[in-house]
């Protein structure tokens, strides 16, 4: 079987890493690959295509001419043909718009979309996520990384019926280290103080304000707490004022956006997720794989990951409140800390490994070509 993975990828999030993470996977069970990368003209190489290249996995990129158009429709279908490709599988909203509403035989392929998330934001975005759902109601298969995903109206207002749930995997056994650059730097900034971690894209659904007004108060309280911040966005700027006007310059850092993100694991305490909307996301899974504690907002699939006083700590979402208390358990329990990232760590081999997701999505593949 030949499957296109197509993404139009603004860096290496979570997508991108399950994207990778499944292609992997499916070339050493065998099956052939190539990710598709689409992006329009003249803009420079993106990280996907970078991260595949170091990987091993083919990669091609479409250039099209403009955002959605009718030659770059007729560019990608003319591949597939070319190609024998046997499934097309899209990860995001741009792949969905430009194929999702031609039947297989224009295509040239049965085509299954998988749901990573919404970002949100402008009115703009609104509206491709809205023909994004109406497209994926003509796909063979369409697949949602969290249960809780087909109960939102907002995803999944046309539903297909063709519908299943696969939760995303990552690799139970992985290194990733840091430079030793970043590495004296980090262990410099985190001194002795209790070290928190947050990875993602600096946007609006991240809440990231929410999580520097409980430094502040963490700081005020009299604790020795720092954070480091590594992902880039739009929120960028608006952050960095919010920790200037919290005069937590020398508590807060901000690393950009980083390929070696997850080696920033090794040396924090406790990893932070203040999300106000998630699917199931990577850097939770990875901060398990490296027996990082967790604290996190408990939205989307998070609640069937990880059970409050279990493998980690949950509040609810927006709730400064409870976060700060998660962090105080964290900060007065070593034991704790060990204890529930242990039992989080056993609960990601036996249930979110990278070969039980390939397998899911082979199920999928194989009823989405007897279409």
């Amino acid at each position: 079987m030949k499957v296109l993975h197509l993404i139009d990828s603004a860096g290496l999030y979570g997508a991108e890493m399950v994207l990778l993470t499944l292609a992997s996977s499916q070339i050493e069970s065998g099956v052939s690959v190539v990710v598709g990368s689409i992006g329009v003209r003249n803009l420079e190489e993106k990280a996907v295509v970078v991260a595949c290249q170091a990987k091993s996995i083919p990669v091609k990129q479409f250039e099209l001419p403009g955002r959605f158009s009718i030659p770059g429709i007729r560019q990608l279908t003319r591949y597939i043909k070319e190609h024998g490709v046997d499934i097309v599988h899209s990860h995001g909203y741009k792949a969905d718009i430009l194929l999702g509403f031609l039947p297989v035989s224009c295509r040239g392929a049965p085509m299954v979309a998988t749901v990573h998330g919404y970002t949100g934001g402008s009115l703009k975005m609104r509206a491709y996520e809205i023909i994004d759902v109406a497209a994926r109601r003509f796909m063979q298969s369409v697949i949602y990384v969290s249960h809780t995903m087909p109960e939102n109206k907002k995803v999944h207002a046309w539903p297909n019926p063709n519908t299943d749930v696969i939760v995303n995997g990552i690799p139970v056994e992985s290194e990733q280290t840091l430079s030793i650059e970043m590495t004296e730097e980090l262990i410099q900034f985190k001194g002795d103080s209790f070290l928190l971690l947050s990875i993602g894209r600096l946007s609006t659904e991240k809440n990231y304000l929410l999580l520097l007004g409980a430094l502040r108060k963490l700081v005020q309280r009299g604790l020795d707490v720092k954070l480091v911040l590594v992902g880039a966005g739009g929120e960028s700027h608006s952050l960095m004022k919010a920790v200037e006007d919290k005069n937590l310059e020398q508590q807060v850092l901000f690393t950009g956006y980083r390929k070696d993100a997850v080696g920033f694991m090794a040396v924090a305490d406790a990893y932070v997720i203040t999300s106000l909307t998630e699917g199931l996301p990577i850097t939770l899974l990875e901060a398990m794989r490296a027996k990082l504690p967790v604290v996190s907002s408990a939205v989307g699939g998070i609640p069937r990951v990880i059970k409050h006083d279990e493998q980690g700590l949950l509040f609810e979402s927006e709730n400064a409140d409870e976060l700060i208390k998660c962090i105080e358990i964290y900060i007065g329990n070593n034991q704790k800390r060990t204890d529930l990232a242990e039992r989080a760590y056993k609960r990601l081999c036996a249930n979110f490994s990278d070969t039980k997701m390939c397998k899911s999505y082979g199920e999928v593949y194989e009823k989405a070509v007897m279409w």
